[in-house]
């Protein structure tokens, strides 16, 4: 890539400078990747290191409460079974810090291959661009590895192929071969971006580039023979195709939205920058290529850059997930030598690690402080159904269930084989049971979806936030097993293991209310206690707590809390009915009804999840 390479001097101050700011870059990232866990998906991948574990790989969906016997593969197998084999011998603790290793390795070395082919300043510069770019992919999951695998690759596709000579077929095939059982569908990138290599030989010099084309249509055909030694990727794949539209389309996913609808979404200057990130760099790439092909100045090399970059910028462009692709047509940028882009580089570099920094911390947590407390979480708090799981776990329940379709990976990791799920992030459903998923997330709809599910599939429980009826009241025909704040598992009288259930059930809560012992629970969570603490000292943060109580089942205090609000602010009809509701639960009938009507009166539509308990005031 002579066109936009920039001579660099072999010196040891050199050498030093760039292992220092590589080591530098490496440690923020993964200062960075190391948070609690907040992927919905990573707990079914670790369910299946597990079996790949005990029995090797499974062939069958057999998480499934429908299909368990359905043909269905994974292609990420060993990152499957290597993050189980961390959590068994180390805990979740072991899962992130191995994360956290890997982006930060991923960082030092995409800037190590950015510096070769620029300025220190512009290096540093698109490796902070990198880092913003990528800083919401830091989740414990497979496809991180596509991050650090690109980072690995990127040296030797940005020219580092031309100076290993006949060593040089060897890295294809060994990285094809780790990409591809690491994270199969990803691998596909890898083999895309040696494909560049061969074309420029075909559209630099066809008549006498035979021989080099020849030669260079191995490093693609020997990265493709890698990634076919993943011995699932042909079923993995399939089965993923099979079941894109759908998961793209039937429940809004934005990480797979062109890149540009992140700017409808923003609220922070991260987000803007990963908006406009892969059309701002398009500006440079294109003048470049004009510039170039008007001076004739076209080779083999220049060709190949060319290739690689406009196909980065297309996918970077295509999937918000695949937006850190286009670093690469940023090195166009080397070419600009005007003296205030090339001295502006580091302070636009230094600009991006502190909105990235802040981005990851203190807009996600509030404060520094906050950051730092939370970083000693495994779980992200209120991500997973943790006391759901924990009662199913230690009361033995067994039985299919109809979940919440975010839960599903963390309630098979915890239940499995003792429960199997409807849903989970897989997406491998039926055009039926995605129309009662869909029933499903509608709260005035999902009895509706229980009682379908039930006599259609058979799932006798149902794990889902907020309940089905008004006040989580059980729907007809099914019992309450537990509540835990927004946590509530129904149980069906007639299902298979009802009996059995409810006797369990009833001896873990040796007597107290099913409501009682979880919401006292729920709401005596360590870091939700500490939360009511700091929440005491704003009209906000009371406002917080008071529905806290609610959620809890303590509806004397949150009927008190509530009326606390309402008397020390202006007026708010949606505190108002919050407040009829805790107080039609504590038995305060006039002062629920008193309430109601101020508040519905100020506010004809409430919110849909406070509208659909309010309706039983209206009977």
């Amino acid at each position: 890539m002579n066109s936009v390479a920039v001579e660099q001097p072999n010196s040891a101050r050199h050498r030093r400078w760039t292992l220092a700011t590589s080591v530098g870059l490496g440690a923020i990232a993964a200062l960075l990747a190391y948070r609690p866990i907040f992927a919905v998906d990573t707990f079914w991948h670790l369910a299946l290191g597990s079996i790949i574990d005990n029995t090797g790989i499974p062939f069958t969906d057999c998480f499934s409460a429908v299909h368990p016997d359905k043909p269905w593969v994974q292609f990420q197998w060993l990152w499957e079974w290597i993050a189980f084999r961390l959590v068994d011998g180390g805990g979740l603790q072991s899962l992130r810090l191995a994360n956290a290793v890997v982006f930060g390795c991923a960082l030092a070395l995409v800037f190590r291959a950015v510096r070769a082919h620029a300025s220190y300043g512009m290096a540093l510069f698109l490796t902070a661009l990198f880092l913003a770019l990528c800083v919401d992919r830091m989740r414990v999951r497979p496809d991180a590895l596509n991050v650090f695998f690109f980072a690995v690759g990127l040296p030797f596709v940005l020219g580092g192929w031309k100076q290993l000579g006949w060593k040089a077929y060897g890295i294809p095939l060994v990285l094809g071969c780790l990409w591809s059982n690491f994270h199969g569908g990803g691998s596909l990138l890898w083999v895309v971006m040696l494909g560049t290599i061969p074309a420029s030989s075909i559209l630099s010099n066809f008549a006498r580039g035979k021989g080099p084309f020849l030669r260079n249509l191995a490093f693609p055909a020997l990265g493709l023979l890698g990634s076919l030694l993943n011995p699932t990727l042909a079923e993995g794949l399939q089965h993923f195709l099979g079941i894109y539209h759908e998961a793209t389309t039937r429940i809004p996913n934005p990480e797979w939205d062109p890149t540009y609808s992140m700017l409808f979404l923003a609220d922070h200057p991260n987000l803007f920058l990963v908006g406009l990130a892969p059309y701002l760099l398009l500006l440079p790439f294109t003048w470049l290529m004009i510039r170039t092909f008007r001076r004739r100045v076209i080779d083999a090399d220049t060709i190949q850059f060319f290739l690689l970059a406009a196909g980065t910028l297309y996918i970077s462009h295509h999937w918000v997930r695949t937006v850190f692709l286009c670093i690469i047509a940023g090195l166009a940028l080397s070419k600009f030598r005007h003296p205030l882009l090339n001295k502006g580089a580091i302070s636009a570099a230094i600009l991006i690690l502190c909105s990235t920094f802040h981005y990851g911390t203190i807009h996600a947590r509030g404060s520094l402080s906050n950051a730092l407390h939370y970083m000693h979480h495994d779980l992200e708090p209120t991500v997973y159904p943790t006391h759901a799981a924990d009662f199913i776990e230690k009361a033995g329940i067994r039985g299919n269930v109809f979940n919440e379709g975010k839960w599903g990976g963390y309630l098979i990791w915890r239940g499995y084989p003792q429960i199997r799920v409807f849903f989970d992030t897989r997406h491998n459903l039926t055009p039926r049971m995605w129309d009662i998923l869909l029933e499903g997330l509608s709260l005035p709809r999902r009895t509706n979806a229980m009682q379908a599910s039930f006599h259609e599939f058979g799932t006798e429980l149902a794990v889902v936030k907020h309940g089905a009826e008004p006040f989580d009241a059980p729907p007809v025909g099914w019992e309450l097993l537990y509540k835990a704040g927004p946590e509530v598992i129904y149980q069906h009288k007639n299902g298979l293991n009802s009996t059995e259930n409810l006797a369990k059930a009833r001896a873990f809560l040796k007597g107290k209310s099913a409501r009682d012992f979880g919401g006292n629970r729920w709401l005596n969570e360590k870091w939700r206690a500490n939360r009511i603490l700091e929440d005491q000292n704003t009209h906000e943060g009371r406002l917080r707590n008071a529905r806290r109580l609610y959620r809890a089942d303590q509806y004397d205090r949150a009927a008190d809390a509530f009326d606390a609000c309402l008397g020390s602010a202006e007026f708010d009809p949606v505190v108002s009915l919050w407040a009829s509701a805790a107080h039609y639960r504590s038995g305060d009938l006039q002062a629920a009804r008193l309430r109601y009507q101020a508040g519905i009166v100020a506010l004809r539509k409430a919110p849909l999840l406070l509208q659909r308990d309010l309706s039983a005031l209206e009977l």
